[in-house]
């Protein structure tokens, strides 16, 4: 069956950063004015394929009691015979009619997707979302996560059949080379240069060291090749980078903002434990003033020779003393009394001017002006750079959408929304990320 997608490639965009050591010379477009017309993938023979398909088969066959999203026959909704459960001395394996999935494979044309596949880039996000979720929560997180993630792979995958399709032997060994480079890296960053570790934690997410290869291999070689085809041909005239820097004058514009500093002495934190500004006395509100006066004049004093967050740090008796009494920059006078008086008081200080103890009904402040930024317009000199990165980056996804629309046309894609369920159910069940999905 052929899958009408809709494949964003805004997470193909990423693809093109990075890798710039692999060299594998030219992909040679016939049509200089864009990106040729995909060709349909010339498939194998139903015994190739079903070579090709064993493997993918064999693990999900020597675990009959497996559940569905995992050990099954999910068949279109056209097909609802049930398969039965292979035995793991068949030989040759059962291999699934057109447009079914056994234990969680999608075909992409004549390429294999697994559940492990598909979860493994996503495994934080993942986990992150299980956290604080009800279960239905979860699963609709997860669920969209997974269809995200979908989109991505069914791109790659498509991209990389059409990437690969003419390669040489020289470039393939190149491409090799440079896995196994990448790979080395990754042992040697995150694992302390274990290749063990590297296979224990790949085999907790579901994935043996081939699977992981291959897909390093695929984003790889799917960068080099959007770089060739789209990127390189991408020419942007100084016009569309002036024509963008006046149709968006707020991108280069910073506002004017002074930080806030407060030292603020409440009286209530001066009066007995228990007693409230309500409750005190006349008497004892007039000691935890008289208290707080020197509280401040003292701290006055330590800022003649002290920086005033280290002043702040010691005296302040507030929610912000932490922060060495910063409340961070501000454009305005803040709203509202004490505050809207005394942070008008910075607008007329200098970088690093104080005032004097200010007194109020309830407490004594020291206000001071941190750090002041006035107001700025890059110049079109200073954001062409930001602005050629920006619409080089909108011009790639829109040819890449093109182009992948073009092989998405031609593309067979079995049972998506099967494989989305079986995904799900994975995560969902508690069966991934402890133990194997799917394993090809």
């Amino acid at each position: 069956m052929h899958a009408r997608i809709w494949i964003s490639l805004c997470g193909l965009g990423g693809l093109i950063a990075g890798c710039s050591d692999l060299n594998l010379g030219s992909w040679r477009l016939k049509d200089d004015a864009g990106p040729p017309d995909a060709r349909r993938p010339q498939l194998k023979t139903d015994a190739e394929l079903a070579a090709d398909r064993a493997k993918a088969l064999r693990s999900a066959a020597a675990n009959p009691n497996a559940p569905s999203a995992r050990g099954s026959i999910v068949a279109d909704k056209q097909d609802n015979a049930a398969a039965p459960a292979p035995s793991p001395d068949l030989a040759p394996p059962l291999v699934p009619g057109k447009g079914t999935i056994r234990g969680g494979v999608l075909m992409v044309n004549d390429l294999p997707l697994t559940i492990p596949e598909t979860l493994y880039p996503v495994r934080t996000e993942l986990l992150a979302a299980r956290a604080g979720q009800t279960d239905r929560g979860f699963e609709s997180a997860a669920r969209q996560i997974i269809i995200n993630e979908l989109r991505t792979d069914v791109g790659t995958l498509l991209l990389y059949q059409d990437a690969t399709r003419e390669l040489t032997d020289q470039q393939k060994k190149a491409i090799d080379t440079a896995v196994e480079r990448e790979v080395k890296q990754r042992v040697a960053r995150e694992f302390g240069g274990s290749e063990a570790k590297l296979d224990n934690h790949l085999a907790t997410f579901g994935l043996t060291r081939e699977e992981h290869d291959d897909m390093v291999k695929r984003a790889m070689v799917v960068r080099q090749y959007l770089r060739e085809r789209l990127v390189a041909r991408m020419t942007l005239r100084r016009d569309d980078l002036l024509n963008f820097y006046t149709a968006n004058p707020d991108k280069w514009s910073t506002p004017a903002s002074r930080e806030l500093l407060l030292i603020e002495a409440p009286i209530a934190t001066f009066l007995p434990d228990g007693v409230t500004m309500q409750t005190a006395s006349p008497a004892a509100v007039a000691r935890a003033r008289l208290a707080a006066t020197r509280h401040m004049r003292s701290a006055h004093e330590a800022l003649r020779s002290r920086h005033f967050a280290d002043v702040a740090k010691e005296f302040s008796r507030d929610t912000h003393a932490e922060l060495g009494g910063s409340w961070g920059p501000i454009g305005q006078p803040l709203e509202g009394e004490p505050f809207h008086a005394l942070s008008e008081r910075i607008f007329k200080y200098h970088q690093g001017q104080y005032s004097e103890p200010v007194e109020t009904e309830d407490a004594w402040y020291i206000v001071g002006c941190g750090e002041v930024v006035n107001a700025k317009t890059r110049s079109f000199a200073e954001a062409q750079d930001d602005i050629r990165q920006e619409l080089e980056r909108a011009r790639f996804v829109k040819a890449s959408n093109e182009y992948m629309a073009k092989l998405v046309e031609r593309a067979t894609i079995t049972s998506m929304e099967e494989f989305i369920d079986a995904a799900t159910t994975a995560v969902m069940s508690g069966q991934w990320p402890k133990s194997a999905i799917a394993k090809r």
